[in-house]
């Protein structure tokens, strides 16, 4: 049989023209990486033991082209970014809520369009 298999790059597609920032640095250095790297570990851990909050699209880091590195919920694959604005609205209103109201305590996080 005919057994083709997909190309990473094919693998992901984006889910809309959106990404939800929620820190960014204009300076790229190892620490910050490393410390976004973790936060979005913890991110996810958090919406994989609770379903119902994020419906399975992830947190990540993403480095613009014009420099720097940003901390980032819509990461649909290793260097896939884009989801559906609509879709997480309430999640992202959630997202910037401070910790003693039930939110992950980004204040400054902001909606992002990504052209692919």
């Amino acid at each position: 049989g005919n057994r083709e298999v997909p190309s990473a790059a094919s693998a992901a597609k984006r889910q809309g023209d959106w990404i939800y920032i929620l820190e960014s640095s204009s300076t790229t250095t190892v620490e910050v990486e490393n410390t976004y790297e973790q936060r979005a570990r913890e991110l996810n851990d958090f919406v994989t033991n609770n379903p119902k909050r994020g419906g399975g699209l992830y947190f990540g880091v993403r480095k613009p082209e014009n420099g720097g590195v940003e901390l980032v919920f819509g990461k649909v694959d290793r260097a896939v970014f884009g989801i559906d604005k609509a879709e997480f609205e309430a999640f992202a209103k959630m997202l910037s809520l401070p910790h003693n109201k039930g939110g992950a305590g980004y204040p400054s996080a902001r909606w992002m369009k990504v052209i692919p």
